[in-house]
């Protein structure tokens, strides 16, 4: 497959429209879906190609009725520590810790893909769900809501902590940015700005994350390692 010819830097797809071979043919699993839920995959990786086919397959093979599903691939610089960030209604999920078929087959996707390790100029790829308007920026920290504030809300600084760190982020212009962070790599502050129902920042070694929801169905997000 000629990755560049079937996505860009930014793209909307529908899942099952590739015609790939299916790698994860061995456990189909689905999941009990509300009206209301998100869902995002992101991944920062320097093994760019296999990580998208696994993704889309992984999806695939989901069973979850996703509609159009976003993918994005992020360039950054320097050392960074490869990993999966798996955000599910804002919550980010420990999928090493947590045991379910959902959570079983992340783990196979992180081994075959070596993780976590040191990586030098990876890509964050990411893949999410959209709902159609955005209204609220959700902080939740080691997956449990502590916060919920209007996007249009601005904000100029706003720290939140717990016994792994803390993250300060701001609201400004409808958009939602992390500026500082007690993680050693401070990947979380290289991703930019959110505006988009789905979208999250994530920061993995504080366990906190930030995502954009609305009152419509949708899923999830954009990551920050």
């Amino acid at each position: 497959m000629k990755r560049r010819k079937f996505l860009t830097n930014t793209s909307t797809l529908l899942l099952g429209s590739l015609a790939l071979p299916k790698i994860l043919t061995a456990n189909n699993f689905s999941l009990t879906q509300t009206r209301n839920e998100s869902f995002s995959i992101n991944m920062l990786t320097d093994k760019t190609t296999e990580a998208i086919e696994l993704v889309d397959r992984f999806l695939k093979n989901s069973n979850l009725n996703l509609g159009k599903v976003t993918f994005e691939e992020i360039q950054l610089v320097g050392t960074h520590v490869s990993d999966i960030a798996f955000v599910r209604n804002g919550k980010l999920i420990d999928f090493r810790k947590d045991k379910n078929i959902l959570t079983n087959e992340l783990n196979k996707i992180s081994n075959q893909l070596e993780f976590p390790q040191k990586v030098v100029n990876p890509k964050l790829v990411k893949f999410y769900n959209q709902s159609p308007k955005p209204e609220f920026v959700d902080i939740f920290s080691s997956g449990i809501l502590v916060d919920k504030i209007a996007l249009n809300e601005d904000l100029n600084s706003r720290v939140f902590k717990n016994q792994k760190g803390e993250v300060e982020f701001l609201i400004k212009n409808g958009k939602a940015q992390i500026t500082e962070a007690t993680c050693k790599h401070k990947t979380c502050l290289k991703m930019g700005k959110i505006n988009k129902s789905g979208e999250s920042l994530v920061c993995i070694p504080n366990q906190i994350s930030i995502a954009i929801s609305g009152t419509r169905s949708g899923l999830t997000d954009s990551v920050t390692f």
